[in-house]
Formats: C-alpha cells, sequence, structure tokens
C-alpha cells in the first residue's frame, strides 16, 4: 500500500514534470513563430519599400546629380595635381574644409538625401545621430 501511494506520487510528479516541459516547449515555439512572422513582415516592408525607390528611380536625374556632386571633389583634385599651376588643388581643400565645419544639420540632411536617393535602408541610426547635433 505504500508502494503503490509512493508509486502515484511519483507517477504523478513525473507527469507534472513532463507536462510542465511540453507547456515551455509550446511557449518557445509560439515565440519564434511570432518572431519569425515579424521578421518577414520587415523582410516585405524592406523590399516594398526599395521597389518602390528603384521604380521612382527610373526617370529620376537625382542620383547622376548626387554622383556628379560627391565625386567632383576628387576629379578637381586629380585635375589639380596634374595641372598644379591652375590652384584648383587648394581651392578644392578649401571647399571640403568649409564642408567639415558646416553644422551637423546639414551634414545630416545631406546623408538623409543620398540614402533616400539611392535607396540605402540606412534611416535607423538618424535620430541618434540628430540628438548629438550642433
Amino acid at each position: 500500500m505504500v508502494i503503490s501511494a509512493l508509486t502515484g506520487l511519483v507517477s504523478a510528479g513525473i507527469t507534472a514534470f513532463a507536462e510542465n516541459r511540453k507547456e515551455k516547449i509550446k511557449q518557445k515555439a509560439i515565440t519564434l513563430q511570432k518572431k519569425t512572422e515579424m521578421l518577414q513582415q520587415r523582410d516585405a516592408s524592406d523590399a516594398e519599400w526599395e521597389n518602390t525607390a528603384l521604380r521612382g528611380a527610373q526617370d529620376s536625374w537625382k542620383d547622376e546629380y548626387l554622383t556628379v556632386i560627391f565625386t567632383l571633389p576628387f576629379i578637381l583634385l586629380l585635375i589639380g595635381a596634374l595641372f598644379p599651376s591652375t590652384g584648383i588643388t587648394d581651392k578644392t581643400k578649401e571647399f571640403m574644409d568649409t564642408m567639415t565645419d558646416a553644422p551637423d544639420w546639414i551634414q545630416h540632411i545631406l546623408t538623409i538625401i543620398v540614402y533616400a536617393s539611392f535607396g540605402l535602408r540606412g534611416f535607423k541610426s538618424l535620430p541618434t545621430i540628430f540628438r548629438k547635433g550642433k
């Protein structure tokens, strides 16, 4: 009789442990499923945003404009190196120093324009950048 009661108690304990374990595994599976769904939604949203940016860029000149603007100082430095008597190198360096001294908000706006123009997904860091600005 004591052995039967003890066996029943151990059996009930093992059953409760197994049920608890099953519940924990079930909760982990639900959590993983929700995380997977969130990642899939985020990926779909990212793809949609990039497709919209690409469609908008098909007839756009701003990508070419920004490419010229951002490569022009390097082209001018090359010309200045090839033809030192023109003074182009000094003026280009002066311009770059002026841009370095520009307020942070101007640099941040240029960053946003470039990100938007080329369809880059780097906007997540911008709120922290703006808080550090001048």
